[in-house]
C-alpha cells in the first residue's frame, strides 16, 4: 500500500500491565433542548448565549453547569427522538378540583404544587406555590386569580384546574421523563464535533441515559473520531437511576451491572448513581431547584476543573461541587436511593464510575474514574485516558511538521544518525513541554526506528512511550504503642 501522507498515530495498551484497582476547561456537551438548530455547534461560555441558542433542557442545564465551573462549552443540540411526557397526577386533601397536566416535558421534573390559599376555580382566591424537585425548594406564592390552568415557566408544562374547590394544604404531584435523542443522532452529532477546528481537552458528555449497547456504540463513533479525525477524545455517559420496579438497590446495582458487563469501552466513561445538583438556571417560580442528576454531570463539572492527571475522586480536591446525595442527613427519608460505594460496593468493581463518603470528610467524593475498558488495559481509568490523549494529539500535530520533508539517508536508505538525532529531539521537547512540565507525566522517550528503508518505503516510523504518574489509590498504615525496648 502506498503511503497516505498522514500521520497514522497506533496506541501501544498493556505496557502498564493490568491493573488492579480501576479510574483542561473545553468540554464537548450533546443532549436534548426546548429549542435551537440540531447539529449546529455554539462554542460559548456565557449561560445567557446558551439559553439564547437552546432555550432550556438537559443539554442547556449540563453546559450551564461547566460554565460555572469555569469552563467553556462547544454545545450540539440532537432531536428529541422521544418528547418528554408527565405522568399522572397524585392529588391528597379535601379539594374537589381535578387537577391535569398537559405538554412535553423540557426536562426531568418532580413537581410538587402546595395550595397556600384555598378558594374556588374562576372564581378565587387561589395561591399555590411549585417545586420543580420534590420538594427540596418552593417558590413564592403564585396567585391563580380567576383562571383555570397556569404554564409553568421553562418547562414546557401547563397544569389545568377543573371546576371546584382547593383548600389551604392540599398538594398535587407528578414527575416527568426527560426528552432523548436517538443514538443515530449522537452519532451526527460527533461528526459535527470531529469537523469543527475547535479543540477541547475534557472529552464529550452525552447527556441522557445511555445503555451498554449504545456505550459500544459511542466507542466506535469515538475510535472514528480518532484514527480519521486525529480527534482523541472520550465520551462520559449518563446510566439510568433507580426505579420502583428495581425494588431494592441491590436489584437496581445488579442490573446495571449486567447491562455492562461486556462492554468494551476504552473511550468510554459511564457515571452510576444519582445526586442532587443545584440548577445553574433559575426558575421564575422556584428559583434555582435541586435536580436528581446522574453522578456524571457532577464528574463533568471536575473535569474542566483539574489538570488532566488528576483523579476525579483526589481527596485532597474536597467534595463535588454543588452536590448532596449519599451521607447527608435531610435525604435519608425522602424516597429515593442515593448510592454510597463506600456502603454498598459493586459499582467500582463493575468498572463503573460511583459516588462515596469518607468517614470525617463532608460532602460526595467520586469512588474512581473507570473507564469501560477491559481487564490488563492501560485505560481502566480516565487520567491514563486523558494524559495518553494529549500525548498523542501533540505527536500527531508535531510530527505533521515533517510531512513531505526531506531527510539525509546512509548507503543502505536508512535515516543518516545525526537526522534521526533531530526528529527525536524536536519531538521529545513538545511531549515534555505537554506532559512532564505540568506534571502530567513522569517522563517520555521518543526513538526513530533506524531499520527502515526510507529510500523505498518514504516511511518514517517513530516509537513513543509515555512514563506515566502512580496513583496513591490504597494507603496501609500500621500503628501500635511503642514498646519499652523500642524506645531505649
Amino acid at each position: 500500500m502506498p503511503p497516505n501522507g498522514e500521520v497514522n498515530v497506533s496506541i501501544e495498551d498493556g505496557a502498564l500491565g493490568a491493573v488492579s484497582v480501576p479510574p483542561t476547561a473545553v468540554q464537548g456537551v450533546v443532549g436534548c433542548s426546548s429549542s435551537g438548530t440540531a447539529l449546529q455547534l455554539v462554542s460559548t461560555r456565557n449561560k445567557a448565549a446558551l439559553i439564547a441558542a437552546f432555550g432550556y433542557g438537559p443539554l442547556v442545564e449540563d453546559a450551564a453547569l461547566v460554565i460555572d465551573a469555569g469552563g467553556t462549552v462547544l454545545a450540539v443540540k440532537v432531536a428529541s427522538t422521544t418528547p418528554g411526557a408527565a405522568g399522572a397526577v397524585t392529588f391528597a386533601g379535601t379539594g374537589t378540583s381535578v387537577v391535569t397536566v398537559t405538554g412535553a416535558a423540557f426536562d426531568e421534573y418532580d413537581v410538587w404544587m402546595l395550595v397556600t390559599l384555598g378558594g374556588t376555580i374562576g372564581t378565587g382566591p387561589i395561591r399555590f406555590q411549585l417545586s420543580l424537585d420534590a420538594g427540596r425548594t418552593y417558590g413564592p406564592a403564585i396567585s391563580l386569580g380567576t383562571a383555570n390552568s397556569y404554564a409553568i415557566p421553562n418547562t414546557g408544562l401547563t397544569l389545568h384546574f377543573a371546576a371546584g374547590t382547593l383548600v389551604t394544604g392540599d398538594t398535587a404531584k407528578f414527575a416527568t421523563t426527560p426528552p432523548l435523542w436517538s443514538m443515530a443522532d449522537v452519532t451526527s452529532a460527533l461528526s459535527v464535533l470531529g469537523a469543527s477546528s475547535q479543540l477541547w481537552g475534557s472529552g464529550i458528555h452525552v447527556v441522557g441515559t445511555m445503555t451498554g449497547s449504545q456505550a459500544t456504540t459511542l466507542q466506535a463513533n469515538l475510535e472514528t473520531l480518532a484514527t480519521s479525525q486525529f480527534r482523541y477524545t472520550y465520551g462520559l455517559i449518563d446510566t439510568r437511576d433507580f426505579t420502583s420496579t428495581d425494588v431494592t438497590e441491590a436489584a437496581w446495582m445488579t442490573a446495571v451491572e449486567a447491562d455492562f458487563a461486556s462492554v468494551d469501552a476504552k473511550r468510554v466513561i459511564a457515571g452510576t448513581g444519582y445526586v442532587n445538583i443545584q440548577s445553574p438556571i433559575k426558575n421564575p417560580v422556584c428559583g434555582a431547584p435541586m435536580y436528581r442528576r446522574c453522578l456524571s454531570w457532577a464528574a463533568a463539572q471536575r473535569m474542566v476543573q483539574v489538570p488532566v492527571h488528576v483523579h476525579l475522586g483526589r481527596v485532597k480536591d474536597g467534595g463535588l461541587t454543588g452536590v448532596t446525595g449519599p451521607g447527608t442527613d435531610s435525604l435519608a427519608t425522602d424516597g429515593f436511593i442515593y448510592h454510597d460505594e463506600r456502603i454498598n460496593p459493586g459499582f467500582n468493581d463493575a468498572r463503573l464510575m460511583a459516588a462515596r463518603t469518607i468517614v470525617g470528610r463532608p460532602g460526595v467524593y467520586i469512588r474512581n474514574a473507570n473507564m469501560l475498558a477491559p481487564p490488563g488495559s492501560d485505560f481502566t481509568r480516565l487520567e491514563f485516558r486523558r494524559v495518553m490523549d494529549v500525548a498523542c494529539t501533540v505527536a500527531h500535530d508535531t510530527f505533521e511538521e515533517f510531512i513531505n520533508d526531506n531527510v539525509r539517508l546512509n548507503a543502505d536508505g536508512t535515516i543518516l544518525e545525526k537526522d534521526a538525532q533531530h526528529i527525536e529531539a524536536i519531538g521529545r521537547q513538545a511531549l515534555k513541554s505537554a506532559l512532564v512540565a505540568p506534571g502530567s507525566a513522569t517522563s517520555v522517550t521518543v526513538v526513530v526506528d533506524r531499520s527502515q528503508n526510507i529510500q523505498t518505503t518514504s516511511i518514517l516510523k517513530v516509537t513513543i512511550r509515555v512514563f506515566a504518574l502512580g496513583y496513591l489509590l490504597e494507603i496501609d498504615l500500621n500503628l501500635g504503642f511503642q514498646s519499652t525496648a523500642e524506645a531505649a
